[in-house]
């Protein structure tokens, strides 16, 4: 038996002023199905983007989760499920090119964007492209990531060489001490 898609379904179902507001949000995946529960939610990012909106909006929505939860059965619920944890992002840092303007918005110089990709280069868990807009040199850097936090580390690690890169270009040395080796005598 062929399941209905949700959208159709609820454009039959809802009232059609509620309807109305719940069509503006087709494509925008605002429900999620959590086959554990056996509901259907809202995603957290429509969740946020409700609570600036008239009460009428948070009305529809919660009728149709509740809708489409009573007739999961009916339904292909497979195209409501949350994206799989992980997925890829791109950086992108944008460098002066020689002979820029120096009231330019970009902070960095080319020294930078050379000593950047060195670094990026020795660091092989990163893959980055280098393109050239106009009088900017544009470093493109792909991170792919598990979760959340492995996409936190990635993109601090990634900052941390961007930040190297500057502190060589300029001659400034990253700051601290030398922890000291103990005494002969207090060595075990």
């Amino acid at each position: 038996m062929k399941r209905e898609d949700p959208f159709t379904f609820l454009r039959r179902s809802l009232p059609p002023q509620q309807y109305r507001l719940i069509a503006r949000a087709e494509g925008e995946d605002p429900f999620e199905y959590r086959p554990e529960t056996g509901r259907v939610e809202l995603t957290d990012e429509w969740v946020h983007r409700l609570t600036s909106l008239p009460e009428e909006y948070l009305d529809a929505f919660i009728s149709a989760c509740e809708l489409l939860t009573e007739h999961a059965e009916l339904l292909d619920l497979e195209t409501l499920r949350p994206p799989p944890p992980g997925g890829a992002v791109h950086l992108r840092f944008a460098f002066k090119e020689e002979g820029a303007a120096a009231e330019s918005a970009l902070r960095f110089g080319p020294g930078v964007a050379e000593r950047f990709q060195r670094l990026l280069r020795a660091n092989t868990s990163h893959s980055f492209l280098e393109l050239r807009e106009g009088k900017e040199r544009v470093v493109v850097v792909k991170i792919t990531f598990l979760n959340d936090w492995d996409l936190f580390r990635k993109k601090e690690e990634v900052l941390h060489l961007l930040d190297l890169a500057r502190r060589q270009e300029e001659g400034v040395p990253y700051r601290g001490t030398r922890v000291r080796q103990p005494p002969e005598e207090n060595r075990p």
